[in-house]
């Protein structure tokens, strides 16, 4: 696996040891803005300790922080209310709204982790992160499940790897998980997505290998 995806990535960094013939990895997440994020700002959902609490868990696993640069820096403005955009210009100044993407270097495995925070794929989109999300050979799913959107192009080049860790369920439980790219997993149309499949456990980094995602569950 080249390249590996992973979004609703949060701070579990330590995924990047689990493969560490993987040199390039892709991480996407709504955090700081909003762990439950929509097409409006909502202030007490923004997590103010999530890019200092990552940056740290990344200096853990050895990774440095290269370059910081917004992807969108008008974004804020489709967000805040006239109130909004008067109090945070004159009271204070929230610094990852607006989608913004984070380059980390591992100069002794040579690993890069090119970190979308604050970033959407629903809403937040760019040619740059639509062609990372396409380049991607594998998606990791540990935690959160994406929605099914994801494989408008995820899926576009050819099969790819299907990574599923331990602190996930992957049953379609209600109406919610019908959304997500379960649908897809538990019916014939994975194949089309998927050709090889892992389960990994969360706490050891023990990963286990199928050809298909009924064996996935079935070993869950």
């Amino acid at each position: 696996m080249n390249q590996i995806l992973y979004v609703g990535a949060g701070n579990h960094i330590d995924c990047v040891n689990h493969f560490p013939n993987t040199k390039e990895f892709v991480f996407i997440d709504t955090q700081p803005r909003s762990e439950f994020d929509s097409t409006t700002f909502y202030r007490p959902f923004y997590r103010k300790f999530f890019f200092e609490e990552l940056i740290e868990e990344c200096n853990y696993h050895g990774f440095r922080l290269l370059d910081t640069r917004e992807i969108d820096k008008t974004y804020h403005s489709h967000l805040f209310t006239w109130a909004q955009r008067l109090y945070y210009s004159v009271c204070m100044r929230l610094p990852y709204v607006n989608p913004t993407l984070l380059t980390l270097i591992n100069d002794r495995t040579g690993q890069t982790i090119r970190y979308y925070i604050s970033t959407n794929i629903e809403y937040n989109l760019t040619e740059e992160l639509t062609q990372d999300i396409m380049d991607s050979d594998a998606l990791i799913v540990s935690g959160y499940v994406p929605h099914k959107s994801l494989y408008r192009y995820f899926g576009i080049n050819r099969p790819k790897t299907f990574i599923g860790y331990s602190n996930t369920s992957f049953e379609i439980l209600d109406r919610e998980d019908e959304d997500t790219i379960l649908d897809v997993l538990h019916n014939d149309e994975s194949h089309d997505y998927f050709d090889f499949y892992c389960y990994v456990d969360y706490n050891t980094g023990n990963i286990y290998t199928y050809h298909s995602f009924k064996d996935l569950l079935e070993h869950k």
